[in-house]
């Protein structure tokens, strides 16, 4: 591979193409919930769902794409109202942590375990300690970082807005 190919690499991993049809299927799922279905909207998801079975070609089967479809459909109903059971304290509450989550599990998480195996302990111990620590960390990192920076940012943007309204 030359330097064009690993630099389309790069660039290929830095935008996350090969999650961006995830991304715009959730993007409309959210649109259809706002501001209604329409033929257009379901048209991009279908494209989207479609669009799992080409992001990864080592795949020979259909299956991941009928996977993913079918937490489409679930995320769809969830936000028309028809499962409530989603509603449950716990599952709100990794929802809103998600993203910090999302973020650290893996390289906390695998760190963690790496080290307790280096030092004997139960390889199914290590792995509920890495997730008792990745929830807390994630906690600490959504309670004490991104909801008082969303905060302060919202207020700073609300501020900026009615500067610009006070001063037309």
């Amino acid at each position: 591979m030359g330097i064009i190919g690993k630099l389309k690499s790069i660039v290929r991993e830095l935008v996350i193409i090969k999650y961006a049809h995830l991304f715009i299927a959730g993007l409309m799922i959210y649109k259809v919930n706002k501001q209604g279905f329409s033929i257009h909207r379901f048209l991009i998801i279908m494209i989207c769902i479609l669009a799992q079975r080409f992001a990864y070609p080592w795949e020979n089967s259909w299956s991941t794409t009928i996977i993913v479809a079918s937490f489409i459909v679930l995320l769809y109903l969830g936000t028309q109202g028809y499962l409530k059971w989603l509603r449950l304290q716990p599952l709100i509450f990794l929802g809103t942590i998600s993203y910090s989550l999302y973020l650290i599990h893996q390289n906390i998480g695998y760190a963690l375990i790496r080290q307790l195996y280096q030092y004997g302990f139960n390889p199914n111990l290590s792995i509920i300690l890495a997730i008792i620590l990745s929830i807390a960390l994630a906690s600490a990192i959504t309670f004490m970082i991104e909801l008082p920076a969303n905060q302060w940012l919202r207020l700073k943007y609300q501020e900026y807005q009615n500067k610009l309204v006070s001063s037309t």
